[in-house]
């Protein structure tokens, strides 16, 4: 099948698993369970959903549970929390869904006093936020779409390609003669004019007093 049926199926299947598990399993979310608990009853639920040719496992590769044919095709790559997932947590499974290439990469939290289930579903240029309304037969509803950054904007991509720009040094050139000339004005010496002189008059000596 083509990837976009691929993916209804797929989704479908992992609806159904959570259902199971919010009605028959209901009673573990009252208590502090792990999130290996919780992959753990999934798996079973799983493995009656989807096709033989599929192994279901839990705590392998980075995800916490995984619907593979173990030789690197994965169906679905699943990322589980109690509670919002971090920043941190998304990159992680958004890496997972870049590095792998899963049909469908998704996390889900159950959230105490919500009516609904936040999914998370990785796409390589967008990011889906899902509501699941188990109250409402598993409606569900696209909250919104994050769009995925541009390459050059995104510290995740720079992570994985491994790859570290080299700085452009620029050479700093000495300036040419007509640049230097240019760039340094030129100061003539002024031409002194001689000052004319104005003749000045003799001045008439004072007879000497006689003294006699």
């Amino acid at each position: 099948m083509r990837k976009r049926e691929d993916s209804i199926e797929i989704f479908e299947n992992f609806k159904s698993g959570l259902e199971l598990l919010m009605t028959r399993d209901n009673e573990l979310f009252e208590h502090d369970i792990r999130k290996e608990t919780i992959a753990g009853r999934l798996a079973m639920y799983f493995s009656n959903l989807f096709s033989k040719e599929w192994y279901i496992d839990i705590a392998t590769d980075g995800a916490d549970l995984l619907v593979w044919d173990r030789k690197g095709t994965i169906a679905l790559a699943l990322f589980i929390s109690r509670d919002y997932i971090s920043q941190k947590g998304k990159d992680k499974a958004r890496e997972y869904h870049l590095i792998h290439r899963p049909t469908l990469t998704l996390a889900f939290s159950i959230l105490e006093d919500k009516d609904y289930i936040l999914i998370y579903r990785f796409e390589e240029l967008f990011l889906d936020y899902i509501h699941i309304f188990p109250e409402l037969d598993f409606e569900e509803k696209v909250l919104k779409r994050v769009m995925i950054e541009e390459e050059h904007n995104d510290p995740l991509l720079f992570t994985l390609s491994k790859r570290r720009r080299r700085k452009k040094t620029v050479k700093k050139e000495e300036p040419t003669a007509a640049i230097a000339a240019e760039a340094e004005p030129e100061y003539k010496a002024e031409e002194v004019q001689p000052v004319e002189e104005t003749p000045t008059e003799p001045v008439a000596e004072e007879p000497a007093e006689d003294n006699e």
